[in-house]
């Protein structure tokens, strides 16, 4: 499954290291993802992909998401 299908299936949050393990990719290819992902997604200041450090985790807000780009 993609990566917004994955976030979605685990109620919008997951350890970078279990998404990467759900979409077959390694963790070395992923980080980058997730940083070009969060320039994309977070824009005009709003948060719609997180990512903490301190426990390795991503977390995708489905809300703001569908709000900040229209798509309900």
């Amino acid at each position: 499954t993609g990566f917004f299908v994955a976030l979605d299936l685990h109620g919008g949050k997951m350890t970078v290291a279990a998404l990467a393990r759900h979409l077959g990719q390694s963790l070395l290819r992923l980080r980058p993802f997730l940083a070009v992902m969060q320039r994309i997604l977070n824009v005009d200041g709003f948060s719609v992909l997180l990512r903490e450090e301190a426990s390795d985790t991503v977390e995708l807000n489905r809300e703001l998401l569908e709000r900040q780009f229209d798509l309900v």
